[in-house]
């Protein structure tokens, strides 16, 4: 982040005419120009949402909190809400921004026709555990969120166990608790036996996709999901400080700002220390 100085120094070369930005490398032109092409196929379906009623969707408020953070500042509330693509960001950020609007394009729910169908299969597929009273009281967010979670192999994989309505009561209150991977893998074996490699690596996704904090998501789009979960091991074996576990993220981040570091110093206090 910049000192007070050279924000002082820069404002006074752009007065003058002067200013030079950074140049992008090829790498960071390439990602620029993909995100622009992006933002405007983005900003035209968050455009189409609010025309259809649809102001604050389970998909466009899962866009804006991975948008709307002080390093990447690539959301702005102008006219409801929208994508703003910056020139100034590393070709790290660049992807992340890259990754969480392609993940929304991806989604069903970024179109008005997608959501309205999203609520009706979903409902269909509550209703043999929900009243025809409590149907009625299914937002529009939740429905958006269960249909997520009904697509999802690893859900399925112990809702065929379990029994879905099981596994949605199991996940819902794992949320609600805020339980840490080792509490989430708990609550889970009272349900079925979890020792299988394999059948853990599954209860894990199912943790970083539904449950996980965004705090945690947030340093994973960045770093890559496996190689943070990779970090975040490695500083348990070792025992790190919180200094050293912080030193690590702005590292492998690339990133060094006080937004960043109360994060890294959030994860340290529920999953490192």
């Amino acid at each position: 982040m910049a000192t007070k100085k050279e924000r002082r120094i820069k404002k006074r070369l752009k007065r003058q005419g002067l200013w030079q930005p950074k140049k992008m490398n090829p790498r960071q032109k390439e990602l620029y120009k993909q995100n622009v092409e992006l933002a405007q196929e983005v900003n035209r379906r968050l455009k189409g949402l609010r025309s259809s009623g649809y102001q604050n969707t389970y998909a466009s408020k899962k866009l804006r909190k991975r948008l709307d953070t002080e390093v990447l500042k690539s959301w702005t509330v102008d006219k409801g809400g929208k994508v703003k693509i910056k020139k100034n960001l590393t070709a790290t950020q660049m992807m992340a921004v890259n990754k969480a609007m392609r993940q929304f394009l991806a989604s069903k729910t970024s179109k008005a026709r997608g959501i309205e169908q999203v609520r009706k299969d979903t409902i269909e597929t509550l209703q043999k555990t929900l009243s025809e009273e409590n149907k009625e009281m299914v937002s529009q967010e939740d429905a958006e969120m269960f249909y997520d979670l009904f697509g999802d192999d690893d859900f399925n994989f112990f809702a065929e166990k379990i029994g879905s309505s099981e596994m949605q009561a199991i996940v819902a209150d794992s949320i609600d608790a805020k339980d840490d991977v080792d509490s989430w893998i708990e609550r889970l074996g009272f349900y079925r036996d979890i020792e299988d490699s394999d059948i853990r690596e599954r209860a894990e996704r199912l943790y970083d996709k539904y449950i996980k904090d965004e705090d945690y998501n947030y340093f994973a789009d960045l770093i890559g999901h496996k190689q943070f979960k990779s970090i975040m091991e490695d500083s348990k074996k070792e025992n790190d400080d919180v200094d050293t576990w912080i030193n690590k993220l702005i590292y492998y981040s690339n990133i060094n700002d006080l937004d960043t570091r109360e994060r890294a110093k959030r994860l340290y206090d529920k999953y490192v220390k």
